[in-house]
């Protein structure tokens, strides 16, 4: 079940992970999460920074007792899923 869903702007920085993502997380007494953005290019093969940034907001999630189950990217007519190419 979705309890929320929360649109985030801009490309995050480890510098933002606890404004952008952990604060909405503990706001919402969340135990899992989905990450999910497009590339306009319209490839969604993941790039080394949304690999780095994914590993970065499970590591930082996880004391929190939050599950990040998968970090989908969203191109033109497919996705790719992070946890499905074993990077989760």
């Amino acid at each position: 079940m979705v309890v929320a869903c929360k649109r985030l702007f801009g490309p995050p920085g480890i510098s933002d992970l606890g404004k952008r993502f952990l604060t909405p997380l503990l706001e919402l007494q969340a135990s899992a999460l989905i990450l999910v953005h497009n590339h306009p290019s319209g490839d969604p093969t993941p790039s080394t920074a949304d690999i780095a940034v994914t590993r970065d907001i499970v590591k930082a999630a996880h004391p929190l007792g939050v599950t990040v189950h998968d970090h989908l990217i969203i191109g033109r007519g497919r996705h790719t899923s992070l946890r499905d190419l074993g990077l989760l």
